[in-house]
C-alpha cells in the first residue's frame, strides 16, 4: 500500500512515500514553495499543481498530513491563512487523484515515532520545537534513513503513522520498535533527571 506523509507549510513541504510492504525504505524530500503574501489564491495553485504531479507519479491509496496547531500565545492571522491555504491546495489534490486525505495530530505521530508527544520538561520552553526537530532527525537516522531537513524528517514520521494506520501488518512489524523507542525515551529522561 503506497502511503504519502507530508509536513506541509507555508514555506517548505516535507514529503515521504512509499510503499508499506516490503523492507524497502521510503523516498523523501522538500519541496519549497513561492511566497505570494496576500494572494492565497497563488500559493493553493502552486501546492495543489505540485502535490497532484506528485501523486500522479507515485498513486498514494491515502496522505497523511500534520493537523494544523494554532498557539494562541504565538497567533499569526496570516500565518494561520497561509497554512491553511497549503492544506487546501493538498486537499483538493487529493480530491483530484481520488485518494483519502487524513489530517494527524501532532502529539499522536509524534508518540509513535519519538516515543513521546512533546519535548520534556527539563527543555527550555523557547527550545522545545528545535528539540522535537532534532528528536525526528534522529529518529530517522535510528532507522537508516540519513535525513537532513526536519520537514523531511517528519514528513517520514507521518508517512510511518500512515503506513501503521492503514495496515496491520507493517503496524505488527513496526509494534517492537515503537516499545523501543519508548523505553529509550524513558530511559534518557531519567538520566537527565
Amino acid at each position: 500500500m503506497i502511503i504519502l506523509g507530508l509536513d506541509q507549510s507555508r514555506k517548505n513541504t516535507g514529503f515521504c512515500h512509499g510503499d508499506s510492504v516490503g523492507d524497502t525504505a521510503p523516498t523523501w524530500g522538500v519541496e519549497p514553495f513561492e511566497s505570494y503574501g496576500e494572494n492565497g489564491v497563488l500559493l493553493i495553485r502552486e501546492v495543489r499543481k505540485w502535490a497532484i504531479s506528485l501523486m500522479e507519479v507515485i498513486r498514494p491509496q491515502a496522505v497523511y498530513c500534520e493537523q494544523i496547531v494554532i498557539n494562541a500565545a504565538r497567533f499569526n492571522s496570516q500565518t494561520v491563512y497561509e497554512q491553511f491555504e497549503v492544506v487546501a491546495g493538498i486537499e483538493a489534490a487529493c480530491d483530484f487523484i481520488g485518494c483519502e486525505c487524513f489530517m494527524v495530530d501532532i502529539g499522536t505521530w509524534r508518540k509513535r515515532f519519538l516515543g513521546r508527544g512533546n519535548a520534556p520538561k527539563w527543555t527550555a520552553e523557547r527550545d522545545r520545537t528545535n528539540w522535537l526537530k532534532d528528536a525526528a532527525l534522529k529518529a530517522c537516522a535510528d532507522r537508516g534513513w540519513l535525513i537532513d531537513n526536519h520537514h523531511a524528517a517528519e514528513a517520514c514520521a507521518l508517512w510511518d503513522f500512515g503506513c501503521a494506520h492503514q495496515d496491520v501488518e507493517y503496524r505488527r512489524k513496526t509494534a517492537a520498535r515503537v516499545t523501543r523507542v519508548r523505553m529509550a525515551m524513558e530511559e534518557r529522561e531519567r538520566a537527565a533527571a
